[in-house]
């Protein structure tokens, strides 16, 4: 029989590890040790995993995902090595089943099958159905094997160099997946090799995963290279977002709408954030007094929109160092705008733009005094269209041009095709119950 490691990466995964440990431990196939690798947590994930028959492997700080994964295998010396996330419960014929493929020596690994929960909230309804981790019900070649369970030729692996630890969290599966078909060797999907989540989303937590799932084929295709390259890729969010709505109406799933809706909206606003920290990291200082400088920017914002109406150019008061809120803010205001105009419901783009502004303000009271602002201003004057045609040097025209224009165009176009989707849109919110 061949000789099997497993290895499971882990980041303050405590909540989760046991269940995991336990679910490893019972497996049919024989395994000649399992690892646990703990990348930095500091939530004592260690010491949950030390009460089981396994060795656990410190990393003083956190790594990254390709880093665990790197480490495991440089620990281990089994012909094969198998891996689960720590948010994952193989079940018992799991590794058994995966192994069954390996009838070549140019077979290099077999994935296996992730299924969400049935009964989970919302946000893991959404992430179920538009972020899948598994191919199906048929055994193929599949594009890539996901990370969350698999079984790989050692040697494979090292003759490729092991993974890209500049990958860190994402990426790496698809990245170590494409240089071994390119290496000569093939893939497997065995679906009824099966693995549980465990994991637990809000709608915040959900959307930011979808983006960090994204952010490497997005840099890749060249969308944070420039202002006019981002603002192709605001465009295709919106389309993104108008996609998954439909499929969600047509799939008879009204409770995802509002996470549909919302999809847009966070990618636009991460891709900001990324896109300044990237280039401007000026623009994005943490220094003290950062809550003044949102208000001061969102301020400022908000009176030369008024006081230069009549003109081409926005004037400004605030330096560069405030861009990224700046355009933030701009969002926020145009998104509050065209809900105002479409749906004719303030309270709804209150919700939203609460729900929008904890990504930059994770404080909830001096969140909820930026809300304030924003929602008198929403409130007394319904369009925010001239930030998408009008010049200011701290914001980014381009960006706020084709994301004013797409959502207009999708969004709207969906709204006005269907009005009984602005009721779905509100139910859909009330049953995520997000936390303003």
């Amino acid at each position: 029989m061949r000789k099997v490691s497993l290895y499971i990466p882990c980041y303050n995964g405590g909540e989760n590890i046991k269940l995991c440990l336990e679910g490893a431990l019972r497996q049919t196939y024989p395994v000649e040790e399992i690892i646990v690798i703990d990348d930095g947590s500091t939530d004592g994930t260690a010491d949950i995993a030390s009460g089981y028959p396994v060795r656990v492997i410190k990393h003083k700080n956190n790594l990254g995902l390709a880093a665990a994964r790197n480490t495991a295998l440089k620990n281990i010396n089994t012909e094969f090595v198998a891996s689960v996330d720590a948010d994952c419960v193989p079940q018992p014929q799991w590794l058994e089943l995966a192994m069954d493929n390996f009838i070549s020596e140019k077979i290099a690994g077999v994935g296996g099958r992730l299924f969400e929960p049935a009964c989970g909230s919302v946000a893991d309804a959404w992430r179920g159905v538009h972020m899948k981790q598994e191919w199906g019900e048929e055994k193929y070649e599949p594009p890539f094997l996901y990370g969350s369970n698999s079984v790989f030729r050692r040697s494979a692996l090292f003759e490729i160099k092991l993974y890209r630890e500049e990958y860190r969290n994402n990426f790496e599966d698809c990245d170590i997946s494409q240089r071994l078909k390119d290496g000569g060797y093939s893939l497997v999907y065995e679906p009824k090799a099966v693995v549980y989540h465990l994991r637990k989303d809000t709608i915040s937590s959900a959307l930011r995963a979808f983006w960090n799932w994204n952010f490497w084929s997005s840099k890749r295709e060249g969308y944070y290279d420039s202002p006019e390259r981002l603002s192709i890729k605001a465009a295709e969010n919106v389309k993104l977002s108008a996609r998954f709505m439909q499929e969600d109406h047509s799939g008879d799933r009204p409770s995802l709408f509002y996470s549909d809706f919302m999809l847009a909206l966070h990618l636009t606003l991460l891709d900001y954030v990324f896109f300044y920290q990237f280039h401007f990291p000026q623009a994005c200082d943490e220094c003290d007094g950062i809550h003044l400088k949102q208000q001061l920017a969102l301020t400022d914002l908000i009176f030369y929109y008024h006081f230069d109406s009549s003109k081409r150019k926005l004037g400004t008061m605030v330096p560069a160092s405030a861009a990224l809120r700046q355009n933030f803010f701009a969002v926020v205001l145009i998104v509050g705008g065209f809900i105002n105009k479409e749906f004719k419901n303030e309270r709804f783009a209150n919700f939203v733009s609460g729900d929008l502004l904890s990504i930059l303000e994770r404080n909830i009271e001096r969140r909820s005094s930026l809300l304030d602002i924003v929602s008198n201003v929403t409130a007394s004057h319904h369009t925010w269209d001239d930030f998408g045609w009008k010049e200011q040097k701290n914001l980014c025209r381009p960006v706020l041009h084709n994301f004013l224009e797409q959502l207009q165009g999708a969004i709207g176009g969906l709204v006005k095709r269907n009005q009984d989707i602005v009721k779905v849109l509100e139910a859909s919110q009330k049953a995520l119950r997000v936390a303003i």
